[in-house]
């Protein structure tokens, strides 16, 4: 029996009639939609420099962090007069709107709604009331209890639907990974713990956040839960393989709830339902990458560094990468953030063009072990780029990042909100993709506008898996 994932998925493709894929973007059809709270109290957030090294119990924390997730970049030469966010868009649309309960840190606590025209956090209920209405939404309750700062994120539909139609809920889920991206490593280059909260009862976001009827809720992550010495956020500490089977066994299996009931999935059936070489490679022509994590160290030290970035697209120019950069990027954008939500679902393919010391052709990348998995190395380049609405944007890649999964596997084992986990994800992975590339000299470029089913028959693909997002990298043109 079809699920609904697989339904809407199959609805949301791109086909080459698609109107709403045009190359045209029609702004003119943009319904607006401003959220509006009225005259409630707020904090002001604008005029004072942002401090990036600030201990993350302050308010000059808080601050940086919704800069990142949200915040309006400074308009400089190189943004051609544009405002940009601190944070990508795959449509440009910006549907994501974020929520912050603070309680343990040097401002005023509550429940807040961040303003990002307007640079104001809008009090919108007091800590107590927005904590008892809050925990009913969690079967497990601790972790978001013991967070310093919880942020929620939701996505008005409707900012999307004007180009994108039916596939405006899958590009808002994209859009709020990234921004979760961003508060990922800005949190982590402070040393900072986060953890992911995916299992809720949506109703209760809508009741307590005054949601419309066009705004749906997502996900939250807890930030620095370790107050009262709880501390959830020890596996990774662990070695990668043992954090890994830790992670899709019990962390996720037991946290990832349904939409409308709070069960959990015991760990012997997630066993039963998912065989081990989905997540593994078995296969002994398998290459191992070099460990290149040191080149990406500047942005541990100075994380203000990706806070001004501009995200507009240049053309690639045709010139490979090296092969330190490669595994460098697939290191850090991949291997740290492809589980937050997923508990490992997610495929990530590597479609191979100009990176040196590697043949050109398909790859799956396994990120508990680093390792690239030859699939196919008969993929033309020409029919790669056909596969796309705008062909000449493919042009010069250096390699592409494609997310996939397995739906039907997925919705067995997660039910229908596994698709959003899986998306969060991607968005998560692409987000830190363009930070990190940026650090290298390179150039990161999310893509939505291929024809799936084409681009499936191209590289070779299983038919099993579903494309769910695309990520091109290569070295940027100067013009």
């Amino acid at each position: 029996m079809t699920s609904f994932t697989e339904k809407y998925h199959e609805l949301s493709k791109c086909s080459p009639p698609a109107l709403h894929f045009s190359k045209t973007m029609h702004w003119e059809q943009r319904y607006p939609s401003i959220k509006c709270y009225g005259d409630e109290p707020s904090l002001p957030f604008s005029g004072k420099k942002l401090d990036f090294k600030a201990p993350y119990g302050s308010f000059e924390f808080l601050r940086c962090l919704l800069h990142c997730a949200g915040g309006v970049l400074p308009k400089t030469e190189e943004t051609k007069g544009f405002a940009w966010r601190a944070c990508i868009s795959v449509a440009a649309a910006y549907p994501t709107e974020m929520f912050v309960l603070v309680r343990h840190v040097d401002a005023p606590s509550g429940l807040f709604y961040f303003d990002v025209d307007s640079e104001k956090l809008l009090k919108i209920a007091e800590l107590k009331e927005a904590e008892q209405e809050l925990s009913r939404a969690f079967a497990d309750d601790s972790v978001f209890s013991h967070s310093r700062i919880t942020l929620f994120c939701t996505s008005m539909l409707d900012r999307c639907a004007f180009r994108l139609r039916e596939a405006a809920y899958r590009i808002a889920l994209l859009d709020a990974g990234a921004v979760f991206g961003n508060v990922v490593n800005f949190s982590r280059a402070l040393g900072c713990p986060v953890v992911p909260l995916g299992g809720f009862v949506d109703s209760v976001w809508s009741s307590t956040f005054r949601l419309s009827s066009g705004e749906v809720p997502v996900a939250a992550f807890a930030i620095d839960p370790e107050l009262h010495g709880y501390i959830p956020d020890a596996v990774p500490s662990l070695e990668p393989f043992v954090a890994r089977e830790m992670l899709w066994l019990d962390v996720s299996s037991s946290l990832l709830l349904c939409q409308n009931q709070a069960e959990r999935i015991p760990e012997n059936v997630f066993r039963k339902r998912v065989p081990k070489n989905y997540f593994f490679v078995e296969d002994s022509n398998a290459i191992a990458l070099p460990s290149a994590l040191k080149m990406l160290q500047e942005f541990q030290k100075d994380p203000k560094k990706w806070s001004r970035m501009s995200y507009h697209f240049k053309s690639f120019s045709k010139k490979s990468i090296s092969l330190n950069s490669f595994s460098a990027l697939l290191s850090a954008a991949v291997r740290e953030h492809d589980a937050f939500f997923s508990a490992g679902f997610l495929k990530c393919y590597v479609l191979i063009f100009h990176v040196d010391g590697l043949e050109p052709g398909l790859y799956r990348y396994e990120s508990i072990r680093h390792l690239l998995q030859p699939l196919n190395k008969d993929v033309s380049e020409k029919l790669w780029q056909e596969a796309h609405i705008i062909p000449e944007q493919a042009e010069n890649t250096a390699f592409s990042l494609i997310y996939a999964a397995d739906l039907a596997m997925v919705t067995n084992v997660l039910g229908d909100r596994g698709y959003r986990y899986l998306l969060l994800d991607s968005g998560i992975i692409n987000a830190s993709l363009h930070l990190f590339s940026k650090l290298l000299h390179l150039k990161t470029k999310g893509e939505y506008g291929y024809y799936e089913d084409f681009l499936k028959k191209v590289i070779g693909l299983d038919a099993k898996d579903s494309i769910l997002y695309e990520s091109m990298i290569g070295v940027p043109k100067k013009n």
